[in-house]
């Protein structure tokens, strides 16, 4: 049986920028400014339930896991109650998904693209959404995250609510390299937040 996971990704526009930056992603040596992107990952399939990145389940066991990208505005910390969190009214304007094989291999990309979803092959290989594709923010409880936070799913649209899904393509271990821009509610600023976990795909799932 498949199992459906988001990455729920979280970025609070009052942290302090990341100091001696060592991040994976050669563009970012331009100097720009990081802030950290919070990432969890979440068993939808049983519950909603935090996850781990090991042992995603790929195409060669006859059947492949699903993962989703969703973003929070955690600005105002995590909910624990019932109503909605206070948002800050920043919003996200670019979503790039960045994968290269670790210690120095070649560049590589684990998902095939699933219900439209389009996938840039380029190295690193890096899959890009603008803010056409991430659609308007909705009321979501992340067990991470907390209760009733802004949210964003990415390519949504009226007919597809929860946005684009990708399946698992490929084995071997991947550094997933998140890149998100968000903007102030003038339009005058934007920052950019980064986080760089390893992942993990081959044909035994995690117990």
């Amino acid at each position: 049986m498949s199992t459906s996971y988001y990455i729920d990704l979280g970025f609070d526009v009052n942290a302090a920028p990341i100091s001696n930056n060592n991040s994976m992603v050669e563009f970012t040596a331009n100097g720009e400014v990081l802030y950290p992107l919070q990432l969890a990952l979440v068993d939808h399939t049983h519950g909603d339930v935090p996850a781990w990145f090991t042992h995603f389940v790929y195409k060669e066991r006859g059947t492949q896991d699903k993962l989703r990208f969703r973003i929070f505005d955690i600005s105002s910390g995590i909910n624990p109650t019932s109503s909605p969190g206070a948002a800050s009214g920043w919003t996200p304007t670019d979503i790039t998904v960045f994968s290269i094989m670790p210690d120095g291999g070649a560049s590589a990309w684990p998902f095939s693209s699933a219900n439209g979803g389009s996938v840039l092959q380029s190295y690193p290989s890096a899959l890009s959404y603008g803010p056409t594709s991430l659609g308007t923010p909705s009321q979501v409880t992340s067990p991470v995250y907390g209760s009733q936070q802004s949210c964003w799913y990415i390519g949504q649209s009226s007919s597809n609510h929860e946005g684009l899904y990708f399946r698992f393509d490929t084995d071997g271990q991947f550094e997933l390299s998140l890149s998100l821009t968000v903007q102030s509610p003038d339009g005058t600023e934007q920052r950019l937040f980064m986080a760089d976990p390893r992942m993990y795909v081959g044909p035994n799932s995690w117990p």
